[in-house]
């Protein structure tokens, strides 16, 4: 009885096999989640659009999961073959970025926006952490993000101008 519903609606759960993988091995899931689906003792009793819903939903956690057999048997091969690729080593170039950014640093500690500077300075000697910065400054974490942010926008802002 399944297997007819399989035969009679294989195009129907090929399209949703596609869809949930985005054409990525979709014929090997679709195969894996048919067998996972004919196995399944709670399919007799399901209604024709629950019994798609139910392989629908098959389909997903067998494509999201990392223990599946279907991630076990190509995920794991797809990022085999990724290591695999031999990419050349582009030369390191020296950035004066960061240079730039200590330079607007202390710039802006000499004019009235000195608590921004001073709290993205503080912010960058917390290894970027926003809760080791609140901690050490008795700032809020919140007031500490915004802040943050603020100033990290401004700088963006001055690059954005500079690079025009």
């Amino acid at each position: 009885m399944d297997l007819e519903w399989v035969g009679r609606n294989y195009d129907r759960l090929k399209q949703i096999s596609r869809r949930v993988s985005k054409n990525n091995n979709s014929e090997e899931l679709l195969h894996f989640c048919i067998e996972q689906y004919l196995k399944n003792p709670k399919v007799s009793g399901l209604t024709e659009q629950h019994k798609f819903y139910f392989f629908t939903k098959i389909v997903t956690n067998n494509y999201r999961s990392n223990t599946s057999p279907y991630a076990s048997t190509y995920r794991k091969h797809n990022f085999q073959e990724l290591n695999n690729i031999d990419i050349q080593d582009v030369p390191y170039e020296e950035f004066d970025e960061l240079q730039w950014v200590y330079d607007q640093i202390e710039k802006d500690k000499r004019t009235k926006d000195w608590y921004y500077s001073r709290l993205f300075e503080l912010y960058i000697e917390e290894d970027c952490s926003i809760l080791k910065t609140s901690n050490r400054t008795t700032i809020p974490r919140n007031s500490v993000s915004r802040d943050f942010n603020k100033y990290r926008k401004i700088l963006k802002q001055r690059r954005n101008i500079r690079n025009s």
